[in-house]
């Protein structure tokens, strides 16, 4: 090991899931080396995180201890053999020729699939942007969560009831407003798209160009779903005991405000900027992977390969990056994390890629992600309603004394 930034005991540990001796066992075993300071001992982050994942080789792909906690049905997205579907149809390709819109639509089984816009109710965005005005600082997902609040304290009775009908009103809703709660900057269009609203919202200058809102569309798109993650599950279980879309939503986007999760993007933002300013993978790798996350933007339970998302944004981004540096970044941080621990780029890298292509705000994968995974909660949703109720609610094993 060098001087770069290294784990204590205590982060070691943590990241591995273990206690303090199991560590020190796999020390004395040979199996992990640490050195000694005047501050206790310290470990490779590098070394710890390609261990955690040699740990988790034996297991079948997508499983880790104590899951799956269910296995439900859902004809919504299929992951398989390194693919992505989205209701049957490889979503790569759908994303590459539909809208966001009219994905969004063809998902929740309407019957206009049209490409339009969702139409914004004035009285709604007012109580929406209210609300959201009074968030402190810049914290786009407190925006996001304070937004969809007020749209359910006003929602009416009709749109409180747990049926089908209420989810796919409350999702067009909330996919008309919650785009322009996070920035002050809205196209002069009358109807514009998703992806042009938050081109221009999330900008650094305020401008953005058609190039720009094309691969917008496309992250979101590639964000509408993936499985029953943990914020999809939480909104499925809210969504069992009858709650209301809006306050469903709300439970999944608790779930999502996760750095193991939905916000894991900022911080490959933040790992991708030091390689691209110059610093070497090597020292930007050990910093990030100095948390129980490892290295952000790498590695995905379900793939033993790359994430078909991140290629595909990827791809995409290399339109924005006139100069080519920050794919070569990338290029750098691939080859070196798959060298060193095996993993390959997950959609959160890609995120980061278009923010620094893109002259994006920090936070603005974050947004893509979210804003784009409301399509699919509102799907899990519609179809937790059609289910009996109260039916995800897990059985205690009590262990204690």
């Amino acid at each position: 090991m060098d001087d770069l930034p290294q784990l204590t005991t205590a982060e070691a540990a943590a990241r591995l899931g273990v206690k303090p001796a199991s560590l020190y066992a796999y020390v004395s075993r040979g199996l992990l080396v640490s050195v000694r300071t005047a501050h206790g001992s310290r470990f490779d982050a590098l070394e710890i995180e390609r261990f955690a994942r040699s740990r988790r080789r034996a297991e079948p792909v997508g499983v880790v201890p104590g899951s799956p906690l269910m296995v439900l049905d859902t004809d919504i997205a299929l992951i398989e053999d390194g693919n992505l579907y989205f209701r049957g149809r490889d979503a790569l390709e759908l994303t590459r020729e539909w809208s966001f819109e009219r994905i969004a639509r063809w998902i929740w089984g309407r019957p206009d699939d049209a490409d339009g816009a969702f139409a914004v109710e004035p009285d709604a965005l007012a109580a929406a942007e209210q609300l959201a005005s009074a968030v402190p600082g810049e914290d786009s997902l407190a925006r996001l969560q304070a937004a969809v609040l007020a749209l359910g304290a006003r929602a009416g009775a009709a749109d409180a009831v747990a049926t089908p009908e209420a989810a796919f009103r409350a999702g067009e809703r909330l996919l008309a407003v919650l785009p322009r709660v996070v920035g002050d900057s809205v196209p002069d269009d009358r109807a514009p798209s998703v992806a042009e609203i938050l081109a221009a919202a999330l900008v650094h200058d305020g401008t953005s160009d058609p190039t720009l809102v094309r691969v917008v569309d496309r992250a979101l798109a590639l964000a509408v779903d993936h499985d029953l993650a943990v914020s999809t599950l939480a909104a499925r279980v809210a969504a069992s005991a009858r709650g209301s879309a809006y306050s469903s939503v709300l439970a999944a986007l608790a779930a999502f405000d996760s750095p193991l999760h939905g916000t894991v993007s900022r911080d490959a933002v933040a790992l991708l900027r030091r390689v691209h300013a110059g610093e070497s993978p090597s020292r930007a790798m050990r910093t990030a992977a100095s948390s129980r996350a490892g290295v952000p933007g790498f590695g995905h339970r379900i793939y033993r390969g790359p994430d078909p998302r991140a290629v595909a944004l990827l791809e995409d981004v290399a339109v924005l990056d006139s100069d080519g540096s920050v794919l070569n970044a990338v290029a750098e941080l691939r080859t070196a994390v798959y060298d060193r621990v095996g993993l390959h780029p997950n959609i959160d890298l890609a995120l980061a890629a278009l923010v620094l292509a893109g002259g994006l705000r920090d936070d603005a994968g974050v947004v893509l992600f979210g804003i784009g995974r409301v399509v699919g909660w509102i799907a899990h949703i519609a179809d937790e309603y059609q289910r009996a109720p109260m039916r995800l609610r897990p059985q205690g094993r009590y262990v204690g004394p």
